[in-house]
């Protein structure tokens, strides 16, 4: 049986633990050993995701990536970097509509990723 999942809220998480220092899971992300090194450890937020929803994104982004990079990139700046749409646009050189468009269908892809694998496993 498949479990409901509210994507947004799964990516927010995500991003989260990212730039956190990955506390009590066993292991840090990339980001995480990268914002040790300018944000004090006081500072930081414990992100609420398991270990099997981290490898659940990791996996979807892995896939969106090889679908569509500009897909991936959007993803990756909204909730790894915490950029705004307009900071995106920027960085991306697209109109902030585009990167609503890019992030409506960067969330809808991913949300039906995450439903197979739910329902798969």
């Amino acid at each position: 049986m498949a479990v409901k999942i509210n994507t947004r809220k799964l990516l927010e998480e995500w991003g989260l633990w990212s730039r956190g220092s990955g506390v009590g899971l066993g292991y840090k992300s990339v980001m995480a050993v990268a914002m040790e090194l300018v944000q004090p450890p006081e500072n930081r937020v414990c992100a609420n995701i398991t270990p099997p929803q981290i490898a659940m994104v990791e996996d979807g982004m892995a896939a969106l990536r090889t679908r569509d990079v500009n897909m991936w990139c959007a993803i990756k700046l909204t909730y790894i970097f915490d950029l705004g749409r307009r900071q995106i646009a920027d960085e991306m050189r697209l109109s902030e509509h585009a990167v609503r468009q890019l992030l409506s269908d960067a969330e809808a892809w991913l949300d039906s990723y995450f439903f197979n694998f739910s329902k798969a496993a």
